[in-house]
Protein backbone atom coordinates (compact mmCIF):
# COMPACT_ATOMS: atom_id res chain seq x y z
CA UNK A 1 0.00 0.00 0.00
CA UNK A 2 3.00 2.30 0.73
CA UNK A 3 4.09 1.85 -2.73
CA UNK A 4 0.22 2.66 -4.09
CA UNK A 5 0.33 6.16 -2.23
CA UNK A 6 3.93 6.99 -3.36
CA UNK A 7 2.92 6.46 -7.08
CA UNK A 8 -0.61 8.24 -6.53
CA UNK A 9 1.35 11.01 -5.14
CA UNK A 10 3.89 11.10 -8.12
CA UNK A 11 0.96 12.39 -10.31
CA UNK A 12 0.42 15.73 -8.81
CA UNK A 13 4.09 15.63 -8.29
CA UNK A 14 5.22 15.85 -12.18
CA UNK A 15 2.70 18.27 -12.89
CA UNK A 16 3.85 20.58 -10.33
CA UNK A 17 7.22 19.96 -11.98
CA UNK A 18 6.71 20.35 -15.36
CA UNK A 19 3.53 22.73 -15.41
CA UNK A 20 3.01 26.41 -14.33
CA UNK A 21 2.00 27.38 -11.51
CA UNK A 22 -1.94 27.35 -11.02
CA UNK A 23 -2.80 25.56 -14.37
CA UNK A 24 -5.91 23.61 -14.74
CA UNK A 25 -3.71 20.46 -14.93
CA UNK A 26 -1.56 21.24 -11.98
CA UNK A 27 -5.01 21.14 -9.74
CA UNK A 28 -6.70 19.05 -11.90
CA UNK A 29 -3.85 16.32 -11.29
CA UNK A 30 -3.39 17.61 -7.37
CA UNK A 31 -7.46 16.34 -7.15
CA UNK A 32 -7.05 13.11 -8.86
CA UNK A 33 -4.44 12.58 -6.31
CA UNK A 34 -6.19 13.65 -3.18
CA UNK A 35 -8.80 11.59 -4.26
CA UNK A 36 -7.06 8.24 -4.87
CA UNK A 37 -5.50 8.93 -1.70
CA UNK A 38 -8.59 9.69 0.65
CA UNK A 39 -9.89 6.18 -1.41
CA UNK A 40 -6.84 4.04 -0.62
CA UNK A 41 -6.92 5.10 3.09
CA UNK A 42 -10.58 4.52 4.18
CA UNK A 43 -10.97 0.70 3.09
CA UNK A 44 -14.55 0.94 4.39
CA UNK A 45 -15.81 3.11 1.05
CA UNK A 46 -17.48 0.49 -1.65
CA UNK A 47 -18.10 3.20 -4.42
CA UNK A 48 -15.20 5.85 -5.47
CA UNK A 49 -18.07 7.81 -6.94
CA UNK A 50 -20.05 9.67 -3.86
CA UNK A 51 -16.45 10.94 -2.81
CA UNK A 52 -15.74 11.89 -6.22
CA UNK A 53 -19.09 14.15 -6.37
CA UNK A 54 -18.23 15.21 -2.86
CA UNK A 55 -14.37 16.19 -3.47
CA UNK A 56 -15.04 17.51 -7.25
CA UNK A 57 -17.43 20.70 -5.65
CA UNK A 58 -15.03 21.73 -3.30
CA UNK A 59 -11.39 21.41 -5.94
CA UNK A 60 -13.38 23.03 -8.92
CA UNK A 61 -15.75 25.62 -6.82
CA UNK A 62 -12.27 27.54 -6.31
CA UNK A 63 -10.93 27.55 -9.98
CA UNK A 64 -14.13 28.60 -11.44
CA UNK A 65 -14.13 32.13 -8.79
CA UNK A 66 -9.89 32.70 -10.04
CA UNK A 67 -11.08 32.21 -14.09
CA UNK A 68 -13.63 34.76 -13.54
CA UNK A 69 -10.90 37.12 -11.57
CA UNK A 70 -8.79 36.80 -14.03
CA UNK A 71 -11.27 37.56 -16.84
CA UNK A 72 -12.46 40.48 -15.24
CA UNK A 73 -9.15 42.28 -13.88
CA UNK A 74 -8.92 44.50 -17.03
CA UNK A 75 -11.30 44.08 -19.78
CA UNK A 76 -9.87 46.66 -21.88
CA UNK A 77 -6.57 44.92 -22.26
CA UNK A 78 -6.00 42.70 -25.12
CA UNK A 79 -5.55 39.15 -25.09
CA UNK A 80 -1.85 38.50 -24.93
CA UNK A 81 -0.08 35.31 -24.00
CA UNK A 82 0.04 36.59 -20.25
CA UNK A 83 -3.72 36.13 -19.99
CA UNK A 84 -5.51 33.70 -22.08
CA UNK A 85 -9.66 33.88 -22.02
CA UNK A 86 -11.80 32.02 -19.73
CA UNK A 87 -12.46 29.48 -22.05
CA UNK A 88 -8.67 28.47 -22.47
CA UNK A 89 -8.75 27.86 -18.53
CA UNK A 90 -8.60 31.58 -17.59
CA UNK A 91 -5.30 31.44 -16.12
CA UNK A 92 -2.13 33.87 -16.36
CA UNK A 93 1.21 32.45 -17.92
CA UNK A 94 4.29 33.74 -16.10
CA UNK A 95 7.64 31.66 -14.79
CA UNK A 96 7.42 28.32 -13.31
CA UNK A 97 6.96 28.36 -9.78
CA UNK A 98 10.55 27.91 -7.96
CA UNK A 99 10.31 24.02 -7.17
CA UNK A 100 13.67 21.87 -6.51
CA UNK A 101 12.97 18.46 -7.86
CA UNK A 102 15.09 16.47 -6.06
CA UNK A 103 14.67 17.85 -3.11
CA UNK A 104 10.69 17.38 -3.25
CA UNK A 105 11.35 14.17 -4.33
CA UNK A 106 13.62 13.14 -1.61
CA UNK A 107 11.11 14.59 0.81
CA UNK A 108 8.34 12.32 -0.36
CA UNK A 109 10.59 9.07 -0.33
CA UNK A 110 11.49 10.07 3.15
CA UNK A 111 8.04 10.36 3.87
CA UNK A 112 7.12 7.23 2.71
CA UNK A 113 9.24 5.24 4.62
CA UNK A 114 8.04 7.16 8.01
CA UNK A 115 4.63 5.31 7.32
CA UNK A 116 6.35 2.15 7.08
CA UNK A 117 5.96 0.79 9.87
CA UNK A 118 9.78 -1.38 9.57
CA UNK A 119 11.09 2.18 9.72
CA UNK A 120 10.13 2.55 13.86
CA UNK A 121 12.96 2.00 15.22
CA UNK A 122 14.71 4.25 13.28
CA UNK A 123 13.09 7.52 13.20
CA UNK A 124 14.64 8.66 15.86
CA UNK A 125 18.42 8.62 17.52
CA UNK A 126 19.44 5.63 19.40
CA UNK A 127 18.75 5.86 23.40
CA UNK A 128 22.05 5.75 25.20
CA UNK A 129 20.68 5.25 28.27
CA UNK A 130 19.06 1.87 26.95
CA UNK A 131 22.04 1.01 24.57
CA UNK A 132 25.06 2.40 26.45
CA UNK A 133 27.18 -0.10 24.13
CA UNK A 134 25.93 1.93 21.14
CA UNK A 135 28.52 3.93 20.35
CA UNK A 136 31.10 1.82 21.03
CA UNK A 137 29.87 0.09 17.90
CA UNK A 138 28.52 2.36 15.44
CA UNK A 139 30.68 4.78 14.77
CA UNK A 140 28.36 7.49 13.30
CA UNK A 141 24.81 7.52 14.40
CA UNK A 142 22.33 8.40 11.93
CA UNK A 143 18.20 8.49 11.92
CA UNK A 144 15.62 9.32 9.57
CA UNK A 145 14.29 12.13 11.69
CA UNK A 146 17.79 13.75 11.72
CA UNK A 147 17.98 13.41 8.26
CA UNK A 148 14.35 14.77 7.57
CA UNK A 149 15.70 18.14 9.37
CA UNK A 150 18.94 18.15 7.79
CA UNK A 151 16.73 18.28 4.45
CA UNK A 152 14.80 20.93 5.38
CA UNK A 153 17.43 22.92 6.94
CA UNK A 154 18.77 22.73 3.43
CA UNK A 155 21.68 21.07 4.70
CA UNK A 156 22.09 18.33 1.46
CA UNK A 157 23.06 19.96 -1.89
CA UNK A 158 22.49 16.81 -3.71
CA UNK A 159 20.76 13.58 -3.45
CA UNK A 160 23.74 11.71 -3.12
CA UNK A 161 24.40 13.24 0.04
CA UNK A 162 20.82 12.06 1.37
CA UNK A 163 21.38 8.70 0.01
CA UNK A 164 25.21 8.28 1.74
CA UNK A 165 23.31 9.15 5.32
CA UNK A 166 20.04 7.14 4.72
CA UNK A 167 21.99 4.00 3.72
CA UNK A 168 24.25 4.60 6.71
CA UNK A 169 21.50 4.23 8.90
CA UNK A 170 20.94 0.55 7.38
CA UNK A 171 24.42 -0.20 8.05
CA UNK A 172 24.16 0.92 11.40
CA UNK A 173 21.70 -1.45 12.46
CA UNK A 174 23.61 -4.50 10.98
CA UNK A 175 26.65 -3.39 12.41
CA UNK A 176 25.15 -3.70 15.99
CA UNK A 177 22.73 -6.26 15.24
CA UNK A 178 24.26 -8.50 12.97
CA UNK A 179 22.11 -11.66 13.60
CA UNK A 180 19.88 -12.46 10.05
CA UNK A 181 17.09 -14.18 12.43
CA UNK A 182 16.47 -11.18 14.59
CA UNK A 183 13.68 -8.70 14.00
CA UNK A 184 15.36 -5.77 13.21
CA UNK A 185 17.15 -7.05 10.96
CA UNK A 186 14.88 -8.08 8.96
CA UNK A 187 13.51 -4.67 9.03
CA UNK A 188 16.23 -2.96 7.87
CA UNK A 189 16.54 -5.28 4.90
CA UNK A 190 12.71 -4.73 4.03
CA UNK A 191 13.37 -0.84 4.28
CA UNK A 192 16.52 -0.61 2.27
CA UNK A 193 15.06 -2.72 -0.39
CA UNK A 194 12.11 0.22 -0.36
CA UNK A 195 14.35 2.84 -0.03
CA UNK A 196 16.57 1.90 -2.89
CA UNK A 197 13.74 1.04 -5.35
CA UNK A 198 12.31 4.66 -5.25
CA UNK A 199 15.87 6.02 -4.94
CA UNK A 200 16.94 4.67 -7.80
CA UNK A 201 15.39 6.76 -10.20
CA UNK A 202 15.84 10.21 -8.21
CA UNK A 203 19.51 9.21 -8.52
CA UNK A 204 19.07 8.40 -12.13
CA UNK A 205 17.52 11.83 -13.19
CA UNK A 206 19.79 13.78 -10.80
CA UNK A 207 22.73 12.74 -12.61
CA UNK A 208 21.31 13.60 -15.85
CA UNK A 209 20.19 16.41 -15.39
CA UNK A 210 23.55 18.02 -13.04
CA UNK A 211 26.11 15.99 -15.54
CA UNK A 212 29.96 16.79 -15.20
CA UNK A 213 29.72 19.74 -18.06
CA UNK A 214 27.62 21.73 -15.41
CA UNK A 215 29.43 24.17 -14.06
CA UNK A 216 27.49 24.07 -10.63
CA UNK A 217 28.55 20.63 -10.02
CA UNK A 218 32.26 20.84 -10.88
CA UNK A 219 32.74 21.61 -7.33
CA UNK A 220 30.13 19.05 -6.06
CA UNK A 221 32.36 16.45 -4.62
CA UNK A 222 34.73 18.83 -3.09
CA UNK A 223 31.80 20.07 -1.55
CA UNK A 224 30.31 16.93 -0.41
CA UNK A 225 33.49 16.01 1.00
CA UNK A 226 33.77 18.73 3.19
CA UNK A 227 30.48 18.85 4.43
CA UNK A 228 30.85 14.55 4.87
CA UNK A 229 33.73 16.38 7.05
CA UNK A 230 31.89 18.96 8.93
CA UNK A 231 29.29 15.95 9.65
CA UNK A 232 31.30 13.44 10.79
CA UNK A 233 32.86 16.14 13.19
CA UNK A 234 29.93 16.93 14.76
CA UNK A 235 29.35 13.30 14.95
CA UNK A 236 32.58 12.67 16.93
CA UNK A 237 32.12 15.62 18.89
CA UNK A 238 28.73 14.96 19.86
CA UNK A 239 29.65 11.23 20.66
CA UNK A 240 33.33 12.42 22.72
CA UNK A 241 30.20 14.18 24.46
CA UNK A 242 27.89 11.03 25.12
CA UNK A 243 31.34 8.99 26.01
CA UNK A 244 32.43 11.73 28.45
CA UNK A 245 28.82 12.30 29.95
CA UNK A 246 28.62 8.59 30.20
CA UNK A 247 31.81 7.97 32.06
CA UNK A 248 30.74 10.92 34.04
CA UNK A 249 27.79 8.94 35.41
CA UNK A 250 29.67 5.66 35.92
CA UNK A 251 32.34 7.70 38.12
CA UNK A 252 30.07 8.82 39.88
CA UNK A 253 27.99 5.65 40.35
CA UNK A 254 31.10 4.20 41.75
CA UNK A 255 31.91 7.15 43.86
CA UNK A 256 28.29 6.86 45.27
CA UNK A 257 28.80 3.09 45.49
CA UNK A 258 32.11 3.50 46.74
CA UNK A 259 30.52 6.27 49.75
CA UNK A 260 28.18 3.82 50.47
CA UNK A 261 30.83 0.57 51.38
CA UNK A 262 32.39 3.25 53.26
CA UNK A 263 29.37 4.09 55.15
CA UNK A 264 28.87 0.58 55.70
CA UNK A 265 31.97 -0.52 56.59
CA UNK A 266 32.26 2.54 59.00
CA UNK A 267 29.30 1.26 60.35
CA UNK A 268 29.90 -2.22 60.68
CA UNK A 269 33.39 -1.56 62.55
CA UNK A 270 31.72 1.04 64.64
CA UNK A 271 28.81 -1.66 65.77
CA UNK A 272 32.06 -4.08 65.86
CA UNK A 273 33.58 -2.03 68.56
CA UNK A 274 30.65 -1.29 70.57
CA UNK A 275 29.73 -5.28 70.85
CA UNK A 276 33.46 -5.41 71.93
CA UNK A 277 33.26 -2.80 74.35
CA UNK A 278 29.85 -4.28 75.55
CA UNK A 279 31.32 -7.42 76.52
CA UNK A 280 34.09 -6.15 77.78
CA UNK A 281 32.06 -4.07 80.31
CA UNK A 282 30.21 -7.70 81.04
CA UNK A 283 33.22 -9.39 81.73
CA UNK A 284 34.91 -6.63 83.82
CA UNK A 285 31.24 -6.26 85.54
CA UNK A 286 31.10 -10.43 86.20
CA UNK A 287 34.68 -10.52 87.50
CA UNK A 288 33.53 -7.55 89.74
CA UNK A 289 30.66 -9.04 91.31
CA UNK A 290 32.69 -12.04 91.66
CA UNK A 291 35.35 -10.25 94.10
CA UNK A 292 32.52 -8.50 95.84
CA UNK A 293 30.95 -12.19 96.87
CA UNK A 294 34.04 -14.23 97.37
CA UNK A 295 35.49 -10.64 99.89
CA UNK A 296 31.50 -9.85 101.22
CA UNK A 297 31.83 -11.27 105.48
CA UNK A 298 28.96 -13.93 104.87
CA UNK A 299 30.82 -15.70 102.38
CA UNK A 300 33.92 -15.68 104.95
CA UNK A 301 31.49 -16.45 108.08
CA UNK A 302 30.23 -19.29 105.90
CA UNK A 303 33.38 -20.99 104.77
CA UNK A 304 34.70 -21.14 108.26
CA UNK A 305 31.33 -22.91 109.25
CA UNK A 306 31.66 -25.54 106.71
CA UNK A 307 35.11 -26.24 107.41
CA UNK A 308 34.41 -26.64 111.03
Amino acid sequence: MSSLMWEVRYIEHNAQTFNETGAFIVKTAKFVSDLMLSFIKDQTLPDIIPLYNSMKKTAFSDTEDEDDEYEDEDPDAPATSTRNKKGRGGVRRGRPRSFDPWGGRCKDLLDLLFQCEDSEPFRQPVHLEQYPDYLDIVETPMDFGTVRSMLSAGEYTSPLELCQDVRLIFSNSKAYTPSKKSRIYSMSLRLSALFEEHASSILADYKAVHGQTDRKTQHGPDRQTRRGAERQARHSADRQTDRQTRRGAERQARHSADRQTDRQTRRGAERQARHSADRQTDRQTRHAMKRRRSDSPSSSTASRYLIG
